[in-house]
């Protein structure tokens, strides 16, 4: 049964823009990523706002950030039954700096109009998702990786772990219990129906197992250890390690536990 979707949700959790907000310090289309000068220039804007030295690093990044838009796929799909017909050309990349700190936002214009229900877009669940990933996913993470000189898996894996955490985090808010069913279904598509030949990929990369660690501010409770390293620590800035960096030792973990406790 469709369900109308929840933009100020979809903002709130994802960071995904139905109108434009001035003042930031890069706004670009991701169509650029399938354009060579341009994708490099993206890569180098980024490398800038994030003071990497290599643009790795950058592309690490911007499919770190990619995920949000990729979780707004998942729920729109699972919590309103609402295929979203994104294109690389229909999503804008929005990094604003408020009170000396990066934020990161997706602008989509005129969402209303590209959200079609599952029953009016007459194609399963797992076809909407696979043309999500071939016809939007795929050839962005293919500019970026050609650009910043990297391996398309490296990319795939920035935001792999982020899916399974919302895909957690709608399981278990008390709002979504009806959709309970739908969210895991949905789920198990990206784990078992992606066409892996249309994506170039050998295996999928959302099929993979944790390792999980105690949370930083409450270590009696498990979270997952990231799959891949985002080079975060690489950067002109006293970030450091994630928390759940694969690349952190428990010594790591335990200091910063004490530190943030």
């Amino acid at each position: 049964m469709h369900t109308k979707v929840d933009f100020n949700f979809l903002e709130s959790k994802y960071h995904i823009l139905t109108k434009d907000l001035p003042g930031s310090v890069l706004s670009a289309s991701l169509s650029d990523l399938q354009d060579k000068e341009k994708a490099m220039q993206l890569i180098r804007s980024v490398m800038r706002i994030i003071r990497a030295g290599q643009p790795d690093i950058a592309a690490f990044h911007l499919s770190s950030w990619l995920g949000m838009v990729c979780s707004a796929v998942q729920a729109s799909l699972s919590l309103y039954d609402t295929v979203l017909l994104l294109s690389p050309e229909r999503i804008r990349l929005h990094i604003m700096m408020v009170d000396g700190r990066r934020n990161v936002s997706f602008l989509v214009e005129d969402i209303e109009h590209i959200c079609i229900s599952i029953e009016r877009a007459r194609v399963s669940r797992a076809e909407a998702l696979n043309r999500f990933y071939e016809r939007t996913v795929f050839p962005i993470l293919r500019g970026m990786a050609l650009a910043a000189g990297t391996r398309e898996s490296q990319l795939w894996a920035q935001f792999v772990t982020r899916m399974y955490n919302e895909s957690d985090y709608m399981s278990n808010h008390a709002s979504f219990k009806d959709r309970e069913h739908w969210i895991k279904w949905d789920f198990a598509l990206l784990l078992n129906e992606l066409r892996l030949e249309k994506l170039e990929l050998r295996r999928n990369p959302f099929d993979v197992k944790f390792n999980w660690i105690g949370q930083l501010h409450n270590p009696d409770e498990l979270t997952r250890k990231k799959t891949a390293c985002c080079l975060a620590y690489m950067t002109g800035t006293a970030h450091g390690y994630c928390y759940t960096c694969p690349r952190l030792d428990e010594a790591g973990r335990r200091e910063r536990r004490l530190s943030a406790n």
